[in-house]
């Protein structure tokens, strides 16, 4: 297989995530983003309405966050409690973290005392990793066809979960806690 040549470097670390990506059409869909981005945030700091927070701040147990962190992967689909489980969830001292494919996937998720919302995010955010991951055709496992086809489209699978799923009223009224 022949190399190729890139203009510029960090265009060869992108290509390992996502095939075909460029640093300069990155630059042009993160400038035409910051612009909403900001005009979204004014408004919203702006406002009159502002939600009470105040819960972020309150001490919880690992052990009562441990058992949130279980239901909450349960009720958007991850296994990790009965018998057949093909996932389970560990701590982590660092940066919350998937690993596996197919009937092994393994979350894990940190948990602060002072801040669990960090291990409620990053709990739905790594479930979301393990959707995708638990769902990869079984018939390609084992073949390269039966990897993920770039950290993209792995990402979005777990924002997905963690952003417009985990932060909406409708999943918390009617998920595992409520």
């Amino acid at each position: 297989m022949k190399a190729r040549k890139t203009e510029i470097p960090y265009n060869a670390l992108i290509d390992a995530y996502e095939p075909g990506m460029t640093a300069e059409r990155i630059g042009v869909l993160f400038d035409e983003l910051q612009e909403g981005i900001r005009t979204l945030l004014t408004k919203i700091q702006e406002s009159s309405k502002q939600p009470d927070v105040s819960i972020l701040n309150r001490s919880v147990p690992v052990e009562a966050q441990n058992k949130i962190s279980t239901a909450l992967a349960e009720s958007v689909g991850i296994d990790v409690s009965s018998p057949q489980a093909f996932s389970r969830i560990d701590e982590t001292r660092g940066n919350a973290y998937t690993l596996g494919f197919y009937d092994d996937v393994r979350i894990t998720t940190r948990y602060t005392e002072n801040s669990f919302y960090s291990s409620i995010t990053g709990t739905l955010h790594e479930s979301g990793h393990a959707l995708y991951f638990r769902n990869l055709n079984p018939e390609w496992q084992y073949q390269p066809v039966g990897n993920y086809c770039s950290g993209g489209f792995s990402e979005s699978q777990s924002r997905t979960i963690e952003i417009l799923i985990g932060r909406s009223k409708d999943f918390w009224a009617y998920s595992c806690l409520s």
